[in-house]
């Protein structure tokens, strides 16, 4: 009898051991998960297009979090939102927007000529 008590006693240890080893690595990878989200909302972003009237958007400025009214900008003029790029992509960008044909030149021009034309929203 004493054996099997025994036996419950160690698979029972075994269990509380495991479990506290579970919750212990998933400690360690929700702290894993909060750096990411937290390097990821921290990621500098830089608006390349032209600047448009009224200091709405700033060519060459960069934002940690682009303020309110430039998020209601861009959702009512959504092709100036996609000359918002992260700053480590810059040099890359820069080289592309030169380029006659790509798509970065494509977007610059067609900001340009929105804003030439008055057609903002």
């Amino acid at each position: 009898m004493d054996n099997k008590q025994d036996l419950k006693t160690l698979d029972t240890e075994k269990k509380s051991d495991k479990v506290l080893e579970e919750k212990k690595n998933d400690r360690k990878t929700a702290g894993k998960t909060f750096e990411k989200k937290k390097t990821a909302k921290q990621k500098a972003v830089i608006y390349m297009g032209p600047s448009v009237p009224d200091n709405i958007l700033i060519s060459g400025k960069i934002y940690k979090k682009p303020p309110e009214y430039v998020s209601d900008f861009i959702s009512k003029n959504p092709v100036f939102g996609k000359l918002i790029i992260d700053v480590e992509k810059l040099a890359e960008f820069k080289r592309k927007v030169e380029g006659k044909g790509t798509e970065e030149h494509s977007l610059y021009s067609e900001c340009l000529k929105i804003i030439n034309e008055g057609g903002l929203l």
